[in-house]
């Protein structure tokens, strides 16, 4: 897992090295839960959507699972930072 801020967003990456599943198989799909016969990663895509994110997913069969999630970042109260000189 890794993750970065950006400017407005938080980029976070989830990889795995497990069998992996073939995407072209999804496109064709009425959904994600439907394409890949589980219902967790369908609903981390509603969940991530819902809170104005985007989400990606990248895999190929024998190779592993990478999901990509971007997260806006939206301060709610001004940030005060303290630089420290050395």
């Amino acid at each position: 897992m890794t993750y970065r801020a950006e400017r407005h967003q938080l980029l976070l990456s989830i990889n795995d090295n497990g069998c992996g599943f073939d995407l072209a198989y999804k496109e064709g799909s009425a959904s994600l839960s439907k394409a890949t016969k589980h219902l967790g990663l369908a609903t981390m895509q509603k969940r991530i959507e819902k809170l104005g994110g985007t989400f990606q997913l990248v895999s190929t069969p024998g190779e592993g699972t990478k999901v990509i999630l971007y997260l806006p970042v939206v301060a709610t109260q001004p940030i005060k930072v303290k630089l420290i000189s050395d």
